[in-house]
């Protein structure tokens, strides 16, 4: 075989086009605990260099638990899987060669960890104006935002263990704000933690 440039506007004859149809890469997300298929979960397959293959190209897993990805050029890639509520799971390394398909892959995610907290020194008539922020992996990173009720009690679900900042915030600009970096331990189901504003 040998490259060579032709006309497309125009029959070519003699002329045979292959074209690579790209590896299939499928497998299951399931519940951690008991091993249940989890319906919904986003879950995502990024190449070796860190960029995600075809613009980011997403799936959602079905009914079973099962997910597809079709199409992809060879390579090696990371799956991620999310759900809400639920820590989120990965597959390093799944190898995808030139007409073979992996194994199916199998990502399991755990309940994730339960954050309670209330935020101090602000009237309690004001409480309800703020939201609260927990951004892992630095201030660029992913977050969840959870409400403050009348108390300023607030609650985040499907947390995962590490360093997390949270910032208390009243209105979108030129309100008050006020932060904190926690750890979460690993072993940890539970995590209870104020946020103080100054007097």
């Amino acid at each position: 075989p040998h490259d060579e440039e032709i006309n497309a506007t125009r029959d070519v004859e003699g002329l045979k086009v292959s074209l690579s149809r790209g590896g299939t890469i499928t497998g299951m997300v399931l519940r951690e605990e008991d091993g249940s298929a989890i319906t919904g979960a986003s879950v995502m397959a990024s190449g070796a260099g860190g960029g995600f293959f075809a613009g980011g190209r997403g799936v959602t897993s079905g009914q079973d638990g099962a997910f597809t990805f079709e199409g992809i050029p060879a390579g090696r890639y990371t799956i991620r899987a999310e759900a809400t509520g639920l820590r989120t799971g990965s597959a390093e390394g799944v190898v995808v060669t030139q007409g073979a398909t992996p194994a199916p892959v199998e990502i399991r995610l755990g309940g994730g960890v339960t954050l309670t907290g209330s935020i101090l020194n602000v009237k309690e008539e004001e409480m309800p104006q703020f939201t609260v922020r927990g951004v892992a992996g630095g201030l660029g990173g992913f977050g969840a935002t959870a409400p403050v009720d009348a108390s300023g009690h607030f609650e985040m679900k499907g947390l995962s263990a590490g360093p997390l900042t949270l910032i208390a915030q009243s209105g979108l600009l030129g309100g008050r704000s006020a932060s904190k970096s926690i750890e979460i331990p690993q072993s940890a189901t539970t995590f209870e933690t104020t946020i103080e504003f100054p007097k």
